[in-house]
């Protein structure tokens, strides 16, 4: 499983952080976890804070 956690969202900066966690949905065991962010753009609030999960999760790679 993945979950991402919303740390701070910072419109002045147009960025975001999040801790970004893998666990074992069976075992509930942490696989991974790091902090990461994102840029966030785009129009209508679901809309920007939606770019700064896409661009975090890009990172990721």
């Amino acid at each position: 499983g993945l979950i991402m956690i919303a740390m701070l969202l910072n419109k002045a900066d147009a960025r975001a952080t999040y801790q970004i966690v893998f666990f074992n949905t069976k075992t509930r065991e942490i696989l991974y976890s790091a902090p990461t962010n994102g840029k966030a753009r785009g129009f209508g609030l679901r809309n920007y804070w939606a770019g700064s999960v896409h661009s975090a999760m890009k990172k990721l790679d």
